[in-house]
């Protein structure tokens, strides 16, 4: 079920259905590279305390003002700096790392992180051209390398609008991550 094009209600249908699917708590909900914040004001309605975390001072300060009344939290944080327990210390329901493994300079400590604060679901995606480069095969790895059941998505996510074009039909590869 792949779609060339970005339908966000798609997408944002779809990550709702995986959630409801594989856990049952509704307490926490953390979004690992949270942009424009779209995930996490999506799923405030779904989980009682929602957080995004973002390197880019810029986003946070725009979820800031766009969400200002809502019950969002930002963090702005260089998780090549700093790591995530450093900023999230308890575990949370649900997270997402949504095409951030990539940028990620310690993928070990990184995959380790989101292990050790995931309560019951973690989503990773993968990036545009992991499939191409083989990359997918050593972040699936990675993630199976922790006690959690690891299920790759029969699908993959869109590539994204600055995706070079030879990745237009792969996709990004996504996997699920259920303790």
């Amino acid at each position: 079920v792949f779609k060339k094009y970005y339908d966000p209600e798609i997408w944002l249908s779809l990550f709702e259905k995986i959630i409801e699917n594989n856990s049952e708590s509704r307490d926490s909900y953390l979004d690992i590279g949270s942009n424009l914040g779209v995930f996490v004001r999506s799923f405030d309605h779904i989980f009682q305390n929602v957080t995004g975390i973002d390197a880019d001072r810029y986003y946070i300060e725009m979820c800031d003002f766009l969400y200002e009344e809502e019950n969002c939290n930002f963090i702005l944080a260089d998780l090549n700096i700093k790591r995530v327990i450093d900023f999230i210390t308890s575990p949370r329901d649900v997270i997402t790392a949504l095409s951030m493994i990539e940028y990620i300079n310690n993928k070990e400590q990184f995959v380790q992180d989101l292990y050790d604060l995931t309560n019951e679901l973690c989503i990773v995606e993968g990036h545009s051209e992991d499939i191409i480069k083989g990359y997918d095969k050593k972040y699936e790895d990675l993630l199976k390398s922790k006690n959690w059941k690891v299920q790759r998505a029969d699908f993959t996510t869109d590539v994204g609008v600055n995706a070079p074009a030879a990745t237009q039909e792969t996709g990004r590869p996504l996997w699920i991550c259920k303790k």
